[in-house]
């Protein structure tokens, strides 16, 4: 209890009171709603062929400014807590497309040349700055609009259950991904030859039938020793058990189950989720200390990256380092959706959308003619001359590219759906936060938010890889709480 009312002070700032919160909270909203008219007015005024230098300018400020009010405004009342998953989404957007976007408009270079649409001219930058910014507004007015907290309380408490049960779900789940990494590699002959053809198995892997084998690795297995460790956590004012350090170290297995895999997109989640769970569980993380992980988790993440795509024995840390910091080449990606949706490629629908993500647990080995996933009709319809241009066969398999938010959600629908999609997300992660703040003290809730928590950025990268994540996560979590909670014995 008293590291989730830390959690909730760390800035050490004397929390305003309620009046004070909420008139902050209609200023932003109010902030919110007027650039996201700004942006909907320069969308349909500027022409695509030309735009005044100093609207890119302004429209970068304004989107670097909303990106960073959230948390000063929240820092300022005392009510700051960094593992709120709105504020990490907001890092996220802003690693996607506001840190680009200053590169590009302020710094005048494009971090991520490769991708950049031989068509851009300012007038395409600043519709896609709008876009962005619209998107922006979307996901903070969702965040502050009292509707999330409303639903959030209306959902369900879930009642405390056995410990006995947690260990025997969480060991069978362990059981389950332990199997399927050894059927894994079985298949690939053995780790060292899988690790050999990692590229090869990054991209034909899922398409290859054995895909469905990584959601056991990538999502049970994690779920289930994080299952464990809260499970056998003590109390904030005792010392750490046994039992916590097995857990400990299983999770250090399980990571490094997952690096072998070699994607970065599901270690970090599982990093995330234990250090969400160890904050409202055990004791709550201070700023400074915070600032020392993420750093290290960094430094971690481009040696992980340089010696994974290392070639012929040479390993380039800075190439790593680049390719973690723009890991997704926001800017470059919305204008070329936008200019190519303006040159006449039609729109994607809702229906794809959601037939994927109903079927995503079917696997492609028992259904050869399942849908293709979003991300390869989305390269090929928008990166074409990438792919063709380094080489790749004309009837290659192209992904590898971020399809991003704002880029999806413009394929899917149009400009509406650029509001609306992170509008309701921003609605989503207070609800998520809500529901948890409904349940203090009780561990099943801080599970299912912490897996919540870990992968709920992933949206700012790709839309519908995101919402199969959790579409799987959340059919996984209701298995598992519906087993804990039926079965008390």
């Amino acid at each position: 209890m008293k590291a989730f009312t830390a959690a909730h002070n760390l800035s050490g700032a004397r929390p305003g009171n309620q009046f004070d919160w909420a008139a902050g909270k209609a200023v932003i909203l109010g902030m919110a709603c007027v650039l996201s008219l700004c942006s909907i007015l320069f969308w349909y005024l500027v022409p695509l062929s030309e735009a005044p230098e100093w609207l890119c300018w302004f429209l970068v400020f304004e989107l670097v400014v909303l990106n960073f009010v959230p948390a000063v405004f929240e820092i300022f009342f005392g009510r700051f807590d960094p593992f709120d998953a709105k504020h990490l989404f907001l890092v996220y957007y802003f690693l996607a497309f506001s840190l680009p976007s200053i590169c590009a408009v302020w710094l005048g270079f494009d971090p991520t040349p490769e991708f950049a649409d031989p068509r851009a001219s300012e007038g395409l930058q600043a519709r896609a700055l709008s876009a962005i910014l619209l998107g922006l507004t979307g996901f903070v007015m969702g965040c502050y609009l009292p509707i999330g907290v409303v639903v959030g309380k209306m959902i369900p408490r879930i009642s405390h259950c056995s410990t006995s049960i947690e260990r025997r779900v969480g060991l069978i789940g362990v059981l389950i991904g332990s199997v399927a990494f050894v059927i894994l590699m079985r298949s690939a002959g053995g780790v060292r030859s899988f690790i050999e053809n990692l590229g090869t198995w990054r991209t034909m892997g899922v398409l290859g039938g054995i895909g469905y084998l990584t959601f056991p690795i990538t999502c049970i297995l994690p779920a289930s020793v994080l299952l464990l460790f809260l499970q056998a956590l003590p109390a904030p004012n005792r010392h750490l058990n046994r039992a916590t350090l097995e857990t400990l170290a299983l999770m250090v297995i399980c990571c490094c189950g997952v690096m072998i895999l070699g994607f970065r997109s599901s270690l970090v989640p599982i990093i995330l989720s234990f250090l969400a769970a160890w904050h409202y569980a055990r004791r709550a993380f201070r700023i400074s200390r915070l600032v020392v992980l993420a750093f290290g988790l960094g430094i971690f993440l481009t040696i992980f990256g340089a010696i994974r795509d290392a070639s012929d024995s040479t390993i380039s840390v800075y190439g790593a380092q680049r390719a973690l910091l723009f890991r997704v080449p926001g800017l470059d990606t919305v204008e070329r959706v936008i200019s190519r949706s303006d040159l006449g490629e039609p729109r994607r629908g809702f229906t794809p959308m959601l037939l994927e993500s109903a079927t995503i647990l079917v696997p492609r080995a028992i259904w050869a003619e399942k849908p293709e996933t979003a991300c390869l009709p989305f390269d090929d319809a928008f990166f074409d001359d990438f792919f063709l241009a380094r080489g790749d066969p004309i009837d290659a398999v192209r992904s590898g590219v971020s399809t991003t938010l704002i880029g999806e959600s413009y394929w899917i629908a149009g400009l509406p759906f650029v509001f609306l999609c992170p509008f309701a997300l921003g609605i989503f992660s207070v609800v998520a936060a809500s529901w948890r703040n409904s349940g203090r003290g009780n561990r099943l809730h801080i599970f299912l938010y912490a897996l919540f928590f870990g992968s709920f950025p992933l949206f700012v990268e790709v839309l519908q890889n995101a919402l199969n994540a959790f579409t799987m996560i959340g059919l996984m979590s209701l298995g598992i709480v519906f087993v804990v909670t039926k079965f008390r014995a």
